[in-house]
């Protein structure tokens, strides 16, 4: 740049002349383009600080009388841009304060347009990046290299965020979704990764076993991507805003890993040939295929050695090299680990992140996954065994066709569990002999303990004397229907003195309502009522089994 710039907060002043500040060259992706007047540009841009080994977000600020230059630049477009750093710029974005770089039309080159007839929408959520996400180095944002990368449905990414959260609790871990949205794919990405450079980085290899092994996260997950970490790289990682440069530079430390093990004599490693790709998007995959290579290399799903991850982070694209027994590889959803009703046995050990998992025995109804989902979620389950907390008396109000009560007599420690439903129970003989079965409505059911409580010696009454000597101390019901009427059942268990001193409720809310402001209130007048004594650590969750317009509710009481 032949013209020196000064920087003033006050953006009416900037101009580029006679600033100082050092002079850089980076290459970096557009995120959001602001055009203030005919005569001022700002770009909030990613760029990859490989001094640091970390990337960072920043903006690009134009003052020139020479704008329409920059016309075709779009969210998307990867630049070369020369120019002088600022750290005291305020993004005209909704975004936290950046560091930002002067510069001329002129300095600006285009090194890859985006396309967006053939990609897709290029856009940047700047919620995502607050000082809550990455962490803040001055007025610098800065990231962690992720852990792992999650590919997900747009539809279920918000309530697995909080699934995963709650596996990793642990303040050194982040969990957010990436800023790049792609429509065309409709799929998204959930990244872990260290939530400061001072945070001890959790273990890969741990990470990704608790996330194949969960059998509530495994049905939602489409592909898990990894290789970012330095343990289980082959070659170092590569990042960068643009392609070109990132596979060239990848493809280059392959070339020499390649040539360096031929020419040891005493080495055991195999040479990087037999390599799947492993991408995200998918649209990248036959540029990459015919991309033109120094060495010869045998591109292949399924007979392989090595794994090359390429995705699209923040902007950003990421690639790794790995040995195969390092990366997970599939969908997770074909496994069909779904949330299961039997939980007696404990599950195969996985040894590696690649170990096959063992199918498991199908639901009686997509209902079982729920309860099972919130009982998991909540740690009102054991490790091993996979029993949850003894239980003298289960009712499951809303049964038919049982898959809440199947689960209720297979993975809960119950000594008995009673089953209230108008329709059929489709449970498969023979049925657990916990199981009493009663088909009549909720409001029957309840008549019938109060009666059985009051000294009733009604020889109908199907167990009556196992009745008589428990209370209920697991309250459920997936009834379909109002949420008045759900906790209205509970209500009435507690104004007949059927409650245990001490229990647990979940209730599934039903959307019934015609409109849905009708439904916001219905859910906040229940949670109201129910926030009284003796019900106490109340939770409304969208779980991830909970259809669109359900969710469940769960809690404790306590007389």
């Amino acid at each position: 740049m032949e013209d020196e710039a000064i920087y003033s907060s006050s953006i009416e002043e900037i101009t580029i002349t006679n600033a100082e500040g050092p002079i850089c060259t980076i290459i970096v992706r557009v995120l959001k383009r602001y055009a203030y007047s005919k005569t001022l540009l700002f770009m909030d841009v990613t760029y990859f600080n490989e001094e640091e080994k970390q990337y960072e977000f920043g903006s690009i600020v134009v003052r020139s009388e020479n704008l329409s230059l920059l016309s075709g630049i779009i969210s998307g477009h990867v630049l070369k841009v020369k120019g002088i750093i600022q750290n005291h710029h305020i993004s005209l974005g909704d975004g936290p304060n950046r560091p930002s770089i002067l510069t001329l039309p002129e300095d600006i080159e285009v090194l890859e347009p985006w396309n967006m007839g053939a990609y897709g929408f290029f856009s940047f959520e700047v919620v995502h990046i607050s000082p809550t996400t990455p962490y803040f180095k001055g007025h610098r944002i800065c990231c962690e290299l992720p852990i792992l990368a999650l590919q997900v449905k747009h539809k279920s990414c918000e309530r697995l965020i909080e699934v995963v959260q709650s596996k990793f609790p642990s303040p050194s871990f982040t969990v957010r979704e990436s800023s790049t949205c792609y429509i065309k794919t409709n799929d998204r990405l959930i990244i872990l990764s260290p939530s400061s450079r001072e945070s001890v980085r959790p273990n890969y290899s741990e990470a990704m076993k608790q996330i194949i092994q969960d059998p509530i996260l495994s049905p939602y997950i489409m592909r898990v991507y990894s290789g970012y970490d330095e343990s289980v790289t082959v070659v170092p990682f590569v990042c960068s805003a643009s392609l070109d440069f990132a596979f060239n530079k990848t493809i280059q430390l392959i070339h020499s890993y390649n040539e360096s093990i031929k020419a040891s004599s005493t080495s055991t490693a195999k040479i990087v040939y037999k390599v799947r790709l492993h991408t995200f998007p998918k649209y990248i995959v036959d540029r990459l295929l015919d991309w033109p290579l120094p060495f010869p290399v045998a591109w292949s799903p399924t007979d392989y050695d090595f794994v090359l991850s390429i995705t699209m982070i923040d902007g950003l694209w990421m690639i790794s090299l790995t040995a195969k027994e390092d990366t997970y590889i599939g969908d997770l959803r074909e496994k069909k680990i779904t949330p299961k009703i039997k939980l007696s046995q404990p599950e195969k050990s996985l040894t590696s992140p690649g170990t096959e998992v063992n199918e498991v025995e199908d639901n009686i109804c997509r209902a079982a996954a729920k309860i099972e989902e919130i009982m998991r979620r909540n740690d009102w389950i054991y490790t091993e065994p996979s029993l949850f907390t003894h239980y003298q008396l289960a009712v499951d109000i809303g049964a038919s066709p049982g898959g809440w009560t199947s689960f209720l007599s297979q993975s809960v420690d119950a000594e008995l569990i009673l089953s209230v439903d108008r329709g059929d129970l489709l449970i498969p003989p023979p049925r657990s002999p916990k199981i009493v079965y009663w088909q009549v409505h909720g409001e029957e059911a309840i008549d019938r303990l109060r009666s059985i409580h009051q000294g009733s010696n009604s020889t109908t009454i199907d167990r009556r004397e196992d009745l008589l000597s428990r209370k209920i101390d697991l309250f459920c019901c997936d009834a379909n229907i109002s949420p008045y009427h759900s906790i209205q059942f509970l209500f009435t268990c507690k104004e007949h003195n059927l409650l245990a001193s001490k229990g647990r409720f979940i209730i599934t809310f039903k959307n019934v309502f015609g409109r849905k402001d009708e439904w916001e209130i219905g859910m906040t007048e229940c949670m109201k009522k129910l926030d009284t004594y003796p019900f106490h650590t109340i939770q409304m969750v969208h779980l991830l089994a909970n259809t669109p317009k359900e969710v469940t509710v769960t809690g404790y009481y306590d007389f």
